[in-house]
């Protein structure tokens, strides 16, 4: 899976924008939540964890300040991060060994991540996170839910370790103050079923698995779900105790 994922995000990096209609309105979303229930201006210190091209990295140092801002990626995107304040480090955040070097003599005040950590170990992952975070730390996460891309869990039978609202819950209580686990559906129509694979591929999300497109699987698809596709986008903010 990791190696998939490394090649299609590389592939797709320059496609990527045009495409992530979903993961960009995530982004939106998550920074009204963090304004919403904050009246924070100034973040000293801030990780993101899965940056990408940066998009969400840009965002945030729109609306917020810091001292230091660390963006962290499997793939090497240090190129969309020249001529920025930004810190780009080339970090399988799994191997969470390499964040604690990051963080030897301070710790963060925001932690944000959008649209990665279904890819990973949450559950594990997770309850790391508050090693690295200073009391009072907000930790702002875009992920998606248990129904993302339903088609293709019904129709080829595959689909990532999807959680619930009520398994973030559990998880993150011990240590956080949950303000908001949300979830909602948002449905992408196509011209055609090829063309749901193509947006796929150009959002570097056929890391899933490799499916052989077949003319029947085509067929298939179009009478079964008339060329939807369907993002469970879930949102979670929360406070370190």
């Amino acid at each position: 899976m990791k190696e998939r994922l490394l090649k299609t995000f590389k592939n797709s990096h320059k496609t990527y924008a045009q495409n992530a209609f979903i993961q960009q309105k995530m982004q939106d979303t998550l920074l009204e939540k963090l304004k919403y229930y904050t009246n924070i201006s100034y973040f000293p210190e801030i990780l993101e964890l899965g940056c990408g091209i940066g998009l969400f990295s840009h965002k945030i140092t729109q609306h917020f300040s810091f001292k230091h801002f660390i963006a962290l990626d499997i793939v090497d995107f240090s190129e969309y991060f020249n001529q920025t304040l930004l810190e780009f480090h080339l970090v399988d955040i799994e191997d969470f060994t390499k964040i604690k070097n990051f963080y030897q003599d301070t710790k963060n005040d925001l932690i944000i991540s959008n649209a990665t950590l279904q890819w990973i170990n949450q559950e594990s992952f997770l309850q790391q996170l508050p090693s690295i975070a200073n009391k009072n730390c907000y930790l702002l996460i875009g992920v998606f839910g248990e129904k993302n891309f339903l088609e293709f869990q019904e129709l080829f039978g595959i689909g990532l370790n999807y959680l619930n609202p009520q398994k973030y819950q559990k998880i993150l209580e011990k240590d956080w103050n949950i303000l908001e686990i949300s979830q909602s559906l948002e449905t992408l129509t196509f011209k055609n079923p090829l063309d749901v694979f193509r947006h796929i591929k150009n959002t570097g999300t056929n890391a899933l698995n490799s499916i052989q497109i077949t003319k029947q699987c085509l067929r298939d698809y179009t009478l079964k779900f008339d060329n939807k596709l369907t993002y469970a986008p879930l949102y979670i903010l929360a406070q370190k105790k």
